[in-house]
């Protein structure tokens, strides 16, 4: 088992996987850069990766325990149990509810550090 970070950076559109603290699931990763990187939907190449999710942090928005990926919104749910709602379609990256809200955070970058199994 090796531990490392790793960037994800929403493409929006329902195209980014759903991530959350303590699950184990199969990631795709781009470690041909340090730190590596989150594919998605778009890019995405091979079998993926599976890994445990130990931590996700934001420099805005703190520590967050899960980021919901489904829908017209993003939700972002902070280890604080507070909700960041941020929309992800027509105005991708605007903060519809929560922390921040009525900010446009477009260019949003999240450092998770993973466990490779």
């Amino acid at each position: 088992m090796k531990e490392i970070k790793a960037i994800w950076k929403p493409v929006w559109y329902e195209l980014d996987q759903t991530l959350e603290v303590g699950v184990t699931d199969k990631f795709y990763l781009d470690q041909s850069q340090n730190p590596a990187k989150f594919t998605t939907g778009l890019d995405q190449e091979g079998d993926g990766i599976e890994a445990t999710i130990l931590t996700i942090t934001h420099s805005q928005l703190g520590e967050i325990k899960r980021i919901d990926t489904s829908g017209l919104s993003y939700k972002f749910y902070l280890v604080s149990n507070s909700l960041v709602q941020i929309e992800a379609e027509e105005r991708p990256g605007f903060i519809e509810e929560g922390l921040l809200k009525g900010k446009n955070l477009s260019n949003l970058i999240f450092e998770v550090r993973l466990l490779l199994l």
